[in-house]
């Protein structure tokens, strides 16, 4: 919904349509921190604000070899 939003209207009126679907979403039950959350985020994605993320490092897990075992992972 965000992504509509941001794509169809005017800047001008932007603030006020994230205001009507932050209000439907928490009238519908959700809770305010994560409706605030996934709309920041989404706003940061479409803005291009890729530089507050960090790197992300690849994680590599030696196992030793057990017949019989291993061959099942």
């Amino acid at each position: 919904m965000v992504d509509r939003a941001h794509r169809l209207c005017d800047p001008q009126f932007l603030p006020t349509e994230l205001g009507h679907i932050k209000r439907n979403f928490l009238y519908n039950g959700f809770p305010g921190k994560l409706v605030n959350s996934c709309i920041t985020r989404r706003l940061r994605h479409l803005h291009g604000d890729t530089a507050a993320r960090e790197p992300t490092q690849d994680i590599r897990i030696t196992v030793p070899y057990y017949q019989g075992i291993s061959e099942k992972i």
